[in-house]
């Protein structure tokens, strides 16, 4: 990451949207630096915008008044081309590889859900980066697909990152599981880096239709602003918080069309 005032974004952002926002820094200030990254599983890009015009998404939408946004961000590389080594599939594997690595497929290696072929110890996580940067910084990583902490998260260890995996029930109640458990920890200890996961947009997808035109999908993404704006509201009440910069960043590991994902269209 690059940390620039008032606004960032991540250095590769992935998934079809980016969100970046500074919670409550001032130029020149000397806060200590910390950062909120809000991973939301299949969320298109197009949906969001219309939740943000519509009053669907009030949360998300104070972010981006109070920062930036690029409704084009790109999941699946630089371009679609066959003959580009950066194009990616646009499922969860590479997806959530490069948000967490900041580098493509022809880096971090990943090109499925497998995580076959990873390139982790070449180019590891932002855990490690922050870890190698600042050995006593506390990371945290909260998800409910488990492959991102089997495979990128977990084997850093618990001395570079505290990893929470999150799979019983619906896929709802995990989310909100996950939510319980991250207002719980800005609440009792002393984060730098937080990685919040939601996945009830990716399985409403899956169900009903990955579209701004579905009720259902529509729903999911207004309950997990909803969820969002807990987090933020927990956050914002920690005994030190005049006392930190705070950077937000929402995005996504990639969209979908129709009930699927993985294909390099717009909507993808």
């Amino acid at each position: 990451m690059a940390w620039v005032t008032p606004v960032v974004l991540l250095s590769v952002v992935t998934g079809m949207l980016a969100v970046g926002g500074r919670g409550n820094a001032t130029p020149g200030t000397t806060k200590v630096r910390r950062a909120l990254v809000i991973g939301l599983d299949g969320l298109r890009s197009d949906a969001l915008k219309l939740a943000v015009e519509s009053g669907r998404a009030p949360h998300i939408a104070a972010l981006i008044a109070d920062g930036a946004v690029t409704w084009q961000a790109m999941s699946g590389g630089w371009t679609a081309r066959n003959d580009d080594p950066t194009k990616q599939t646009t499922v969860s594997g590479p997806g959530w590889a490069s948000v967490l690595t900041g580098v493509w497929r022809d880096k971090h290696g990943v090109s499925g859900n497998d995580f076959r072929g990873k390139q982790f110890d070449r180019y590891p996580a932002v855990f490690q980066r922050l870890h190698e940067a600042e050995p006593r910084a506390l990371s945290a990583s909260l998800v409910s697909w488990a492959p991102i902490n089997d495979h990128m998260v977990a084997p850093l260890g618990d001395d570079v990152c505290g990893c929470f995996t999150f799979t019983d029930g619906t896929q709802s109640q995990t989310d909100a599981d996950l939510t319980a458990k991250t207002i719980s920890l800005l609440g009792t200890s002393d984060p730098r880096l937080v990685f919040y996961y939601q996945g009830n947009i990716d399985a409403a997808g899956h169900r009903f239709g990955f579209s701004p035109e579905v009720s259902d999908y529509m729903d999911a993404i207004e309950l997990a602003d909803a969820r969002i704006g807990r987090v933020l509201g927990a956050l914002r009440k920690r005994s030190a918080f005049s006392d930190e910069d705070w950077l937000f960043v929402v995005t996504a590991d990639h969209g979908g069309i129709g009930k699927s994902h993985g294909g390099h269209t717009p909507e993808e």
